[in-house]
């Protein structure tokens, strides 16, 4: 059997070997990773809601937080789609969650309300509309209408 490939490099080091390696990974890893979704998928639950969705949801561990149409923020349960808590919030951007609270932005204001309950936690004035929100690592990113992007510390604003 040879050892060395050229130059005295072994065998194990060559580009052939490394390739064929990752070959046999990758198709470990599809294999794995098609065995964890079964199709056809089937409807876990539903939920009716008293309007509708005004921007895509958002969500985290727990629950699915749903802006809609009538300035209302709704928290469901993600185990069985029941309603959590809904708050009058008007809202120009999709909402965002994270850290156990939930933030929307709306024309020249930033807040966040508690998940468990919907009450607020902190506001922040902003010059000009909220556009998009986003959030990650403990910092909320906000862009508004006129441009700047915003970076806030998303515990306490």
């Amino acid at each position: 059997m040879i050892t060395r490939y050229y130059n005295g490099v072994p065998f194990s080091r060559t580009t052939i070997s490394c390739v064929a390696v990752a070959f046999f990974v990758v198709l470990f890893c599809a294999r794995a990773a098609s065995a964890a979704v079964t199709f056809p998928l089937e409807a876990k639950w539903s939920a009716t809601l008293p309007a509708p969705p005004l921007y895509v949801p958002a969500f985290d561990e727990h629950r699915i937080y749903v802006s809609l149409r009538t300035n209302q923020l709704v928290a469901l349960f993600m185990k069985d789609g029941t309603t959590a808590w809904s708050v009058e919030c008007p809202m120009t951007a999709a909402p965002a969650a994270g850290a156990g609270l939930v933030y929307a932005g709306s024309d020249g204001l930033i807040e966040a309300r508690r998940d468990t309950d919907g009450g607020a936690q902190w506001r922040r004035p902003v010059q000009g509309r909220i556009v998009s929100l986003y959030w990650d690592a403990g910092w909320l990113l906000a862009q508004t209408e006129a441009g700047p992007l915003v970076a806030l510390r998303a515990v306490d604003g």
